[in-house]
C-alpha cells in the first residue's frame, strides 16, 4: 500500500498515524518515506522528560500549582 500510494499518487512522504501501522513499518522494515507519529511522540516526550528533570527548581512551581489546582486524578506526581 505504501509503495502503490507513493508510485501512482506521488505521495513523497506518508505519515503513519496509529500503533498499528508503526508496528508493521517496524516489522516489514519500512523506514524510508514515512514519519512515524508515534515514535515522534516517545522521542519528544524522552526530550521534554530530560529537559523537567534537569530544571526541576524551575519546573517545580508550575507543577505544583496544577497539582494544588486538580491533578487529574493523580497523573502528575509530586517534584522533590
Amino acid at each position: 500500500i505504501l509503495n502503490q500510494a507513493r508510485d501512482e499518487l506521488g505521495v513523497p512522504i506518508i505519515i503513519l498515524g496509529c500503533t498499528e501501522l508503526s508496528y508493521a513499518a517496524d516489522v516489514l522494515s519500512i523506514h524510508e518515506g514515512i514519519l512515524d507519529s508515534q515514535l515522534i511522540l516517545v522521542q519528544r516526550t524522552l526530550e521534554l522528560a530530560q529537559y523537567f528533570r534537569s530544571q526541576s527548581d524551575k519546573v517545580a512551581p508550575f507543577l505544583n500549582k496544577y497539582k494544588e489546582q486538580g491533578d487529574q486524578n493523580g497523573l502528575l506526581m509530586e517534584i522533590d
